[in-house]
């Protein structure tokens, strides 16, 4: 039986067979490196691959191809590393492009023209105000009235046909007993009873206002913060010249809501058609 295990006369691997790597089967065995004789190619500096020069050429240990650090020539057969270009400059700022300065405008001439159309437009404008505020001006201050017409010795008082006297002003007080309503005054206010006698030939009006005054010039008017609609009272004062069969009683009786402190001294009726008179009775 021949010996059949290599030696390292015949080229093979002088190590025990159990040590020589076997590869699985079906895979090739790697075969000998070569040694790299062929030129070695530039390097350009980090551009892919491991390390910080890139790739190295085959065969050439990591690092060459590189500058030397301190100025060292390079190593024979070793292309040197081409130097890094110069680093661009820095960002200059942006021109900001700013509108050249105008030139001075030489002063304009005043236009007389201008200036009367101006001067006419206000004119016509006060013109128009004027005219349309004639019935303001004329009206407005005749709508509260002024003068009260005598009283005669009698306590009654005529204006434009109308004749008043009054015949009740009472305070009711606080609680007043009103029929067909349970309606009382708020906290602090007196319900009062006025009654007018009224005669009229004035067929221009139809109703007057009715208030009483205090001391202090206040009017409190009637049927106003109270019920309208208590049996026996007027809604409204009648003080035109009445229909035939009207309804309208000759004594005409009002409820009045008055602050409980009042000092109520008359009761005046107007109407804006009779201003600037009024008619005023004392209480």
């Amino acid at each position: 039986m021949s010996d059949t295990t290599p030696s390292s006369s015949q080229g093979g691997d002088p190590r025990p067979e159990a040590e020589v790597p076997t590869p699985p089967r079906g895979v090739r065995a790697p075969g000998p490196v070569e040694p790299w004789h062929g030129p070695v190619p530039p390097v350009h500096g980090p551009v892919g691959g491991a390390g910080p020069a890139g790739p190295q050429p085959p065969g050439q240990p990591a690092g060459l191809g590189q500058p030397d650090p301190y100025g060292r020539p390079a190593a024979d057969g070793v292309t040197p590393r081409a130097p890094a270009p110069p680093a661009p400059p820095p960002p200059q700022p942006h021109e900001v492009w700013q509108r050249p300065p105008a030139a001075p405008t030489p002063p304009r001439r005043v236009r007389w023209s201008t200036v009367l159309q101006v001067v006419a437009l206000v004119l016509g404008l006060v013109g128009t105000a004027w005219v349309s505020t004639d019935y303001l001006r004329t009206q407005w201050p005749l709508a509260w009235p002024r003068d009260p017409v005598p009283v005669s010795a009698d306590g009654t008082a005529t204006l434009a046909g109308v004749t008043v006297s009054l015949v009740e002003a009472r305070d009711l007080g606080d609680s007043p007993s009103l029929p067909g309503t349970d309606w009382q005054p708020p906290a602090g206010f007196h319900a009062w009873r006025v009654v007018l006698a009224t005669s009229s030939t004035n067929e221009d009006l139809v109703s007057c206002d009715v208030a009483l005054v205090d001391d202090r010039d206040r009017y409190f008017y009637a049927n106003t913060f109270v019920d309208s609609f208590v049996e026996g009272y007027e809604w409204s004062f009648t003080c035109g010249a009445a229909d035939p069969g009207s309804d309208v009683p000759p004594e005409q009786a009002l409820l009045v809501l008055v602050p409980a402190d009042a000092e109520i001294r008359s009761v005046r009726i107007w109407n804006t058609f009779l201003n600037p008179d009024v008619i005023e009775l004392p209480v």
